[in-house]
């Protein structure tokens, strides 16, 4: 690659026979080619933040109240190269090539915004703080550990999730450290990790391709709770299984459930529902032709497993194969019906919490059958009739339209915020001989004084 002097020479050769023009149109070209060369040479972006700070068209606006910025030691390396000159206004932070204002993560300049916006702006600080519970704001850190807190109760421990706490019913309540007012070592080294690469790119070329596979999952666990990934950042770290240890939390409004990421996870779902027929969504009770055809199909069955019996040992020796997805969570994210019939089969635990937007849920015991947990919490509209039906007397609720005996492996139920009669529990446990535990409650972690009164009075008896 020719030097700047080589470039000088050749626009002079060049400008003898040519206009002004042809000369400016060339010379900006071969700086163009000049500056993208010295870019790839580099291998880093680093030096751009310096570079775009000599520009004449700073702007007047208060851009550090308008944009969020993470990268402050850059700034400040630039700073110290500018030999200690008036800082300049900060830049906004460019992520996955697109302009990202502080807006929806950030704060806004101006008044406070009207009540009908309060989901898409955080809140203003000017705002008195009186009567605001960040434990029912969606958006932040305390109400995603307060909804992932019965799920994490029956999930291995992992310490990305360590200060999440555990319900007294949890196989792993002898493990919770939520209490603790230090964090352990490795997840303040987790919070570093993850505050040093910022964007996409860096994240998925830099981070991952280190980042140990145990890792992955304490990053997944952790970064659920204090600082969703968007799906730039997401599905790289659950490549190339499409899930960490058999694990995938989408949490929004950040990352969105991808319907072609599931379809690639439950290739069977995927033929049995390519007819578009009731039965075939009808998982638990096809229809007799169906069961008929299937053990029509047994022999060919039989006689591809002996082809192959000599191939599997070979292959399970060499390497070892990665668990199912078995754990699907979906926080504040919208869950479309057609990405909802793509459910894999195989799911154990099922956790769709705060979803904006309602969703047939009353399609999961055809569609999920294996079910042992399933957390539904924070859905007020599980109380409303599918759409459609709104009008119409007598039409029964999402809830009421679910078939709970379908679901033979049940264990526990979540329906906390969802304003229930304590009945649902005697309809849930309908026929069963192991009783199925329907959460209601928070965690005594969250609950305030008053709801602490009202539980222990409805816990006493007159004799």
């Amino acid at each position: 690659m020719p030097n700047s002097r080589d470039l000088e020479k050749k626009v002079t050769t060049v400008a003898s026979t040519s206009g002004t023009r042809e000369v400016n149109s060339l010379l900006h070209t071969l700086r163009g080619e000049h500056f993208r060369h010295a870019q790839n040479l580099r291998r880093s972006k680093a030096h751009l933040v310096a570079a775009a700070a000599h520009t004449y068209n700073d702007p007047s606006l208060p851009f550090s109240d308008i944009y969020r910025f993470t990268h402050h030691r850059r700034r400040d390396t630039a700073q110290q190269e500018e030999g200690g000159r008036a800082p300049r206004p900060p830049l906004p932070v460019i992520r996955d090539g697109r302009l990202e204002h502080g807006y929806p993560r950030g704060p806004v300049p101006g008044p406070p915004p009207p009540e009908s916006w309060s989901g898409l702006f955080g809140r203003h600080p000017a705002q008195s703080q009186e009567g605001y519970d960040p434990s029912l704001d969606r958006t932040s850190p305390v109400f995603r550990r307060k909804a992932l807190s019965l799920v994490f109760s029956h999930l291995p421990y992992s310490f990305g999730s360590r200060d999440v706490p555990l319900f007294k019913t949890s196989p792993y309540a002898d493990h919770d450290t939520s209490d603790c007012p230090v964090p352990p070592l490795a997840q303040i080294c987790l919070r570093v990790i993850l505050a040093e690469f910022p964007d996409a790119a860096g994240f998925s070329e830099e981070l991952l391709p280190v980042l140990p596979d145990y890792f992955r999952h304490d990053v997944l666990r952790y970064s659920a709770v204090h600082d969703p990934l968007p799906n730039a950042k997401l599905y790289p770290l659950c490549e190339p299984e499409g899930h960490v240890d058999g694990e995938l939390i989408v949490v929004g409004p950040q990352a969105t459930l991808q319907r072609e990421r599931l379809l690639s996870l439950s290739p069977d779902a995927v033929s049995l529902r390519a007819n578009g027929e009731e039965g075939t969504v009808d998982r638990g009770e096809g229809s007799s032709t169906g069961i008929s055809s299937n053990s029509g199909s047994v022999q060919d069955t039989d006689e591809v497993a002996e082809v192959g019996e000599g191939s599997w040992e070979a292959e399970s020796s060499s390497e070892e194969t990665s668990p199912p997805l078995s754990t699907l969570i979906v926080v504040n994210t919208p869950v479309p019906a057609t990405t909802l019939f793509v459910f894999p089969l195989i799911l154990t635990r099922l956790a769709l919490l705060a979803l904006p937007a309602p969703t047939p849920v009353h399609r999961l015991p055809r569609i999920c059958p294996l079910l042992e947990v399933l957390d539904l919490s924070y859905n007020p509209w599980l109380n409303e009739p599918p759409g459609g039906q709104a009008g119409v007397e007598n039409s029964e609720t999402f809830l009421q339209r679910i078939e709970w005996k379908k679901w033979a492996r049940l264990r526990v139920v979540g329906l906390r915020g969802c304003e229930i009669s304590s009945d649902i529990a005697t309809k849930v446990n309908m026929g069963r001989w192991e009783e199925v535990e329907v959460v209601m409650e928070e965690h005594p972690a969250f609950r305030t004084s008053m709801s602490d009164v009202e539980a222990m009075m409805r816990s006493l008896r007159l004799d």
